[in-house]
């Protein structure tokens, strides 16, 4: 068996989910008659769980009221959780790359864990993941590394060896305070000065980029390395 790893995070990186997660809180910003957002404005307010992003989408407004957003909102995702979302060019080709491989993978979001699971079956890529792990109440979630190190012990494989790739700061803050690789990809929701900021060892503009980090049988160099 490959003794390297993959975890990758969900929204961002593996999948465009933006306009389905903003036209969810729009929807509930509407019925509490609150001030909507252009969709391009929710790229900084998604990655840190949803409780977080319906704070950042309530603007002046009591708390009872972010907490209805917050429900109306996940109320509507829950019906309209794919009807725009499609994984990202390039990431299938490379997940069956990888899995030829032999390379064992894991998702690992702070959307809420029943809904991680949906999304990533509902594109059609779940059987190639060892585990899909989702935000749990009362569990912290990313950037706190409980869960990815929960992930790293069900894949079989020693932090050190796991790369985490991630789109945000908080993906390269998960993987530093686990012990894993950080990767960043530029073509999420987050730019590439962020993820240098955040310290990232390796920064990938494609999906592809991927099969080339050392260990996945690439041929990068010593970190750290920026793959352009």
């Amino acid at each position: 068996m490959n003794r390297t790893a993959i975890i990758f995070d969900l929204d961002g990186t593996l999948a465009d989910t933006l306009r389905d997660i903003s036209e969810a809180m729009n929807a509930a910003l509407t019925a509490c008659h609150l001030p909507v957002h252009p969709v391009e404005t929710y790229r900084l307010r998604v990655g840190h769980g949803w409780a977080h992003l319906a704070r950042e989408s309530v603007t002046g407004a009591a708390v009872a009221q972010v907490e209805e957003v917050s429900r109306l909102a996940f109320q509507y995702y829950q019906r309209h959780l794919t009807d725009c979302t499609h994984l990202y060019d390039g990431i299938r080709p490379t997940l069956e790359q990888l899995s030829a491989r032999g390379i064992r993978m894991a998702v690992l979001s702070n959307k809420p864990h029943a809904l991680t699971v949906a999304v990533v079956e509902r594109l059609g890529c779940a059987a190639m993941f060892v585990a899909i792990q989702g935000a749990l109440d009362n569990v912290p979630s990313k950037p706190e590394p409980v869960l990815a190190l929960a992930v790293s012990d069900r894949l079989g494989i020693a932090p050190p060896e796991t790369f985490f790739v991630g789109d945000s700061a908080v993906d390269v803050e998960t993987a530093l305070r686990a012990g894993m690789i950080p990767v960043g990809v530029t073509w999420g929701f987050r730019d590439r000065s962020e993820l240098v900021r955040a310290g990232a060892v390796h920064i990938v503009d494609r999906p592809g980029d991927i099969l080339r980090l050392p260990g996945l049988g690439g041929t990068g160099q010593a970190s750290p390395t920026i793959i352009r």
